[in-house]
This record gives structure tokens, sequence and C-alpha cells, in this order.
């Protein structure tokens, strides 16, 4: 390789660096971090009284026949339907 062919590849690899620094640089500025919130956390749900009942959940899981054999005996009973369909 030349010393010429060397210089200008050394070149393009400055300038390729100095483009990405300044892409980087100019990231920052215009796209700041956002703020995050604080995570949930169990207090939380027991400060405000937020409790969560899994028993559908379990019952669809455990006996998924029974459910499907009278899904409207299921919808009936259960409390997050009920719920939602008022």
């Amino acid at each position: 390789m030349s010393a010429q062919t060397k210089n200008t590849l050394k070149r393009i690899g400055v300038i390729l660096f100095g483009a990405i620094v300044s892409l980087v640089i100019i990231g920052f500025l215009l796209f700041p971090r956002a703020e995050l919130p604080e995570p949930v956390s169990t207090d939380y749900c027991a400060q405000y009284g937020i409790r969560f009942d899994k028993s559908p959940i379990e019952m669809i899981y455990l006996d998924p026949q029974g459910v499907l054999s009278d899904p409207e005996e299921f919808l009936q009973t259960d409390q997050a339907y009920r719920l939602f369909a008022r």
C-alpha cells in the first residue's frame, strides 16, 4: 500500500469519526432524555386500596374445560366482566 493510499484512508477515517461524533452531539441536543416516572411498588397499591382478584385466571388455567363447557356461567360469576358489562 502506498503512502498516498494510507493518507487517504486516514482522512476518510477521521472524517467518518468526526461525522459520528457530530451526530451524537446533535442527537443529545435535539432529543434530550425524557424524565421517567417512579416505578410502581406494592406500597402504591396498598396506599390507594388497589386489589387484584386472580381467581378467574386460576379458574381458566386450572379448569379450562369447565369454563368452555358453560362460558355464560363463567361470565356471570366473573366480577371483572360484570363490572365491565355495566
